[in-house]
């Protein structure tokens, strides 16, 4: 037994090297599984702390609802009044700025469907009167349309009128609005979104390029109020934007 353990110990002497040597692989294995179970494990929880940030920064963003109403005007006992709300049903918001331009949108049918046109006019004011809040959250803004859509109805029936003897079957006009929404968020950070109008819909976001360039063609198409405009004077500027659908 004696020189059993004396064999023993002479192989272990001389294969040292060996088991010390597999004895530091081994750690290194180990350090290096435990180092990238450490790296999975922390990747996994800078990934779920940027989806909390995330979720966190969409709840304090805003939720704005546009909705459109009625009101009667006195003076001729009907509903006349357009009326356009626009709310906020996310987070709160500050510094809150809107603009709203509009055109009246010309298509005319021809009779023989050769020369159907359509054109786009800006015009001032259509929602000629607003009503601020200031509230953070809730109702921020109310736009009013005082008549004008009678005035556009009137427009439509007599341009049909003037056109009704040159190769018209139909004339349909109606009212375009684009929406300009500012505001900082609960962070501070400044954004701008633009919104199309469908009435009696709401409205529906586009993105900002198109906003964009839709005011400032707005602009530069120096607007008219409506009041000012009459039939002559869609029929003078309708051939400047005028766009043929032939068939073939």
């Amino acid at each position: 037994m004696k020189k059993v353990v004396e064999r023993l110990r002479e192989w272990l002497t001389k294969n040292k090297i060996f088991f010390e040597t597999a004895a530091a692989t081994l750690l290194s294995i180990m350090a290096i599984v435990f180092s990238f179970a450490q790296y999975y494990t922390t990747s996994k929880q800078t990934e779920l702390l940027a989806l909390q940030t995330k979720i966190t920064e969409s709840n304090a963003l805003p939720q704005f609802e546009f909705k459109f109403d009625q009101k009667a005007n006195d003076s001729v006992s009907r509903y006349r009044d357009d009326i356009l709300i626009i709310k906020n049903k996310g987070g709160p918001i500050y510094s809150f700025a809107v603009e709203a331009i509009s055109f009246i949108s010309i298509d005319v049918i021809a009779k023989d469907k050769l020369n159907n046109s359509h054109t786009e006019i800006p015009i001032l004011e259509y929602y000629d009167k607003s009503v601020t809040t200031h509230a953070l959250t809730g109702t921020l803004v109310t736009l009013i349309n005082l008549r004008n859509k009678d005035r556009i109805s009137k427009l439509s029936t007599k341009l049909s009128s003037c056109l009704k003897n040159n190769n018209t079957k139909h004339v349909s006009i109606k009212e375009k609005t684009v929406i300009h929404l500012y505001y900082l968020d609960i962070l501070n950070r400044s954004h701008q979104e633009y919104y199309m109008a469908d009435q009696p819909y709401g409205a529906f976001r586009i993105n900002n390029s198109l906003g964009h360039s839709i005011f400032i063609l707005w602009k530069h198409d120096k607007p008219k109020n409506i009041s000012d405009l009459n039939a002559k004077d869609l029929l003078d500027r309708a051939p400047q934007k005028q766009t043929k659908n032939k068939q073939s």
